[in-house]
């Protein structure tokens, strides 16, 4: 027990620890089946009453002496630990357990013991409870007895140290490996697990579990080292006698590792020399044992002869070990880890197979106690890690969810997902990860975040989306401006030079999915502003048909991302009871408002000879758009991650609201399964046909409104003016509708549906006074500006109820491809419909 750690408790302390881990390993190693008593285990612990099954009636019975050196919260640890012991046996008669390498723990003995079947997210439980290394917390507590810390003094440092020591102890599992790989009992460790998890090799989770644990050991160091002086030579003191420890127990079998070797290279010497090293260590008197570091011990038995006094830099330590050789100091102020030889096995295992020197993970760990305090510093901020563990940071994803329900199977069983690492998961998990505790019950950091996204990204989202609009109905103004005499077109290839824009819009829809999803959102917004910007330019000195329907065509292109981009921005930056008055301002139709107050001021230039007012149109569009792209590169956020306008406060507390929105903020890789998740989904394809009839009507009165208005008789200037309040009735059925659904919930269907009725008031009333007075008909065809509420709503649907950056894509795309097949099915069934002067 002195060399597993305890050096500095009383003899008292560390004879009850000694017994008490001695039953524990006696519990973990035993091929005794628990279950027949398995359900009296906690009432028995409870009432003090003798445990039937032998192994925990000893852990039981040794509780109270063990705690009686330890405060409450160290107690209370160790208990918890205890009970979660990992527990390894055959899978119990009768049971239904799909994984049978799954890794049995008490509580996972339970679920087994009535037959447990899962449910999404639930399947693997049993080895998310293993990767959960039961002696963490009991181990930590144990370090810290009462009679050398007082816990009402030293709770937080306590608490601090006995967190971060969960992970720690999975030195013990990369020192494991070795003697459980062709154990069949032991094929259910961590490394094991950690490989099926994550769909790895064993050789790449053991390199991971490894690294993870070097870091850890220098983080840990480091939070300490101007603490209580007691609480970091405690720590030190462990750290180096369960390493050593591991080394000197022939369990483990590290001098057969070394003699598998097939060839006597440098690091099998060094080895060698490191595990003769550890046995002397380990047979030193307890009481003369003066606790050398590992790093001195390396120098004293590889390098020469003359011990080496303590490492006091992080170079000191690199050349105190012999590291200096293979491995370069940069590497180690970079990752504070390294990347280790390997030594081929033999022995009943793939010739091919490897593992990491597991003598270097021990050297690391040695290293980090004598690093200074700059080293480790720099260390971990060149690193890119926050003092979380990366180990802890994984445990937490494995609590998301891990499958899907497979439709028809004969039983209905669960297929394992591969669960996402955090290099494969939301950045805003990397944010998460520093939340701090309260950080979902501080409504005025969130209030100012919200204000802020009001204030300066709603704005910039709705002038573009403005500017997109306004570049869509260009055509409509330029027609009445002589755009079809000077390019010679007539009715079928005006039509078609607006079909043509939305089928470009259409067919760029997976290409827009891809760069929404591997790109910053922002930039990709940016950047096509200014190329449909400079394609709306080219359209005013066009000279033909043919090179304008081709500029149609790649400004249809260009723009295909704009409006998919937003929906995904505001199902990243606002929350569901937000989304809806929010995408009612941004997708707005004060375009047409804008449009015709600067159409009817183009008409009244004085245009130079060879000039059309269309011309002039076009080119100030185009400039003014182009302009605002490059603006956008600078101001255009990508994500509230990385929002120039935000503190990083605000920052955790937007993905604070993602988390509670449970729609996820951004992840840059593919997930197959959400694909077909969508795909799946039939709320997809209500999307995707509400999206599709609605823009059915849409797309003829977005290209022939002034061509209807003048058919009803008003003069080509007074035309652009009277188009004015059709946007106008647009935008504020928008904003009522918008507003109606922030203050209520549940109705936004019911909301949809009847702001439907207006339009369609409107149609009725325009076509049954056909002959009638030309201000009621008038009247009627401004009420049908109201049909673009209802798609607005349905926007705000799709970003709010549609969880995983890959589903919120794929439906993003459906649902713009819908609202383009139905424009180009309207506009030239309308061409071939459009009313004629006085109709």
């Amino acid at each position: 027990m002195v060399v597993y750690s305890w050096a500095t408790a009383s003899d008292e302390v560390m004879a009850d620890l000694s017994i008490h881990y001695t039953y524990m390993l006696l519990l973990d190693d035993s091929h005794d089946d628990p279950a027949a008593s398995m359900e009296s285990f906690y009432d028995n612990m409870l009432a003090g009453i003798p445990q039937e099954h032998p192994w925990w009636r000893m852990v039981n019975e040794q509780f109270p002496q063990v705690l009686r050196h330890y405060g409450p919260y160290c107690g209370l640890n160790m208990i918890r630990s205890t009970t979660d012991c990992t527990y390894i046996s055959s899978a119990p008669s009768g049971a239904q357990v799909t994984d049978y390498l799954a890794c049995k723990v008490f509580k996972g003995c339970w679920v087994e013991q009535h037959n447990f079947m899962g449910f999404p997210g639930s399947f693997d439980y049993p080895t998310f409870l293993r990767r959960l290394n039961g002696l963490g917390h009991c181990v930590g507590g144990s370090i810290f007895p009462k009679e050398r810390f007082d816990e009402k003094e030293l709770f937080t440092e306590i608490t601090t140290a006995i967190a971060q020591m969960e992970n720690l102890v999975f030195v013990n599992d990369v020192l494991s490996f070795y003697k459980e790989f062709d154990v069949p009992r032991d094929q259910t460790s961590l490394i094991n697990n950690y490989a099926r998890c994550n769909d790895i090799t064993l050789q790449e989770a053991l390199g991971k579990v490894t690294e993870d644990t070097i870091v850890d050991s220098v983080q840990l160091l480091s939070v300490f080292r101007d603490k209580d002086p007691r609480i970091l030579h405690t720590l030190r003191a462990f750290l180096q006698g369960y390493v050593t420890w591991h080394l000197c127990d022939p369990r483990y079998r590290l001098q057969e590792l070394h003699s598998l070797t097939k060839e006597l290279t440098g690091d099998s010497i060094k080895l060698q020399n490191y595990l003769q090293s550890a046995k002397e260590v380990g047979s030193v008197d307890p009481k003369e044992w003066a606790y050398p570091s590992v790093a001195s011990l390396a120098a004293k038995y590889m390098i020469d002869s003359t011990p080496v006094a303590v490492a006091n830099s992080t170079d000191e330590a690199v050349e105190c070990c012999g590291l200096k050789s293979y491995e370069t100091r940069k590497r180690l102020q970079e990752t504070t880890s390294y990347t280790f030889s390997s030594f081929p096995l033999l022995h009943n295992r793939d010739a091919n197979a490897s593992i990491p020197n597991l003598v270097h993970a021990a050297w690391a760990v040695s290293i980090a106690q004598e690093t200074n305090a700059n080293s480790v510093t720099f260390a971990i901020s060149a690193s890119g890690l926050h003092p979380i563990p990366k180990l802890v940071r994984m445990n937490g994803n494995l609590s998301k969810t891990l499958l899907s329900r497979t439709k028809g199977t004969q039983d209905d069983t669960f297929d394992q997902k591969t669960i996402p690492s955090i290099e494969n998961g939301d950045i805003a998990l990397r944010l998460a990860t520093e939340l701090d505790a309260d950080c979902e019950m501080r409504p005025e950091l969130e209030r100012r975040m919200r204000r802020k996204a009001d204030f300066i990204l709603l704005p910039l989202v709705s002038c573009t989306a403005t500017l997109s609009f306004l570049d869509k109905v260009s055509n409509n103004f330029a027609n009445n401006y002589g755009l079809s005499t000077a390019l010679d077109m007539n009715g079928d290839q005006f039509s078609w030079s607006a079909s043509i824009f939305y089928f470009a819009f259409l067919v760029w829809q997976p290409a827009v999915s891809y760069m929404t999803q591997h790109f910053p959102i922002g930039k990709v917004v940016s950047i096509n502003c200014i190329c449909w910007g400079l394609i709306l330019l080219g359209q005013g000195f066009v000279k033909n048909y043919a090179g304008f329907i081709v500029l149609r065509f790649f400004q249809g292109i260009f723009e295909a991302c704009v409006l998919p981009s937003f929906v995904l921005m505001c199902s990243i930056w606002w929350t569901r009871e937000e989304q809806s008055l929010r995408a009612a301002f941004w997708f707005n139709s004060v375009a047409g408002v804008f449009g015709g107050l600067f159409a009817y001021a183009i008409g009244q230039l004085n245009v130079q000879p060879g000039f059309y007012r269309y011309q002039y149109l076009y080119i100030t569009y185009g400039s003014f758009t182009t302009a605002w792209g490059v603006m956008l590169l600078f101001a255009l956020p990508d994500s509230p991650v990385n929002a120039w306008f935000l503190n990083h406060e605000e920052r955790l507390a937007a993905v604070s609201r993602a988390k509670r929105n449970q729609t996820g903020m951004l992840n840059r890789h593919f997930k197959w399964e959400q694909l077909v998740e969508a795909l799946l989904d039939p709320k997809t394809w209500f999307f995707f046909f509400f999206a599709f009839i609605s823009n059915v009507v849409n797309g003829g009165l977005d290209a022939f409104s002034t061509t209807i208005i003048r058919g009803f008789g008003f003069s080509f200037l007074n035309t652009t003016l009277l188009s004015m309040p059709w946007g106008c009735i647009a935008t504020i059925a928008n904003i009522i509708v918008g507003l109606c659904i922030s203050f209520t919930s549940g109705k936004r269907l019911f909301y949809m549906a009847a702001v439907v009725l207006i339009p369609l008031a409107g149609a009725i009333i325009k076509f049954s006074l056909i002959n009638g007075p030309r201000g009621a008909a008038l009247f009627g065809f401004y009420l049908t500006g109201a049909y673009n509420a209802a798609y607005v709503m349905l926007l705000a649907l799709v970003s709010s109820n549609t969880a995983g950056t890959t589903k919120k894509v794929v439906v993003n795309a459906l649902v713009w491809i819908a609202y383009c097949a139905g424009k180009s099915v309207a506009i030239p069934q309308s061409q071939q419909h459009r009313p004629q002067a006085g109709q």
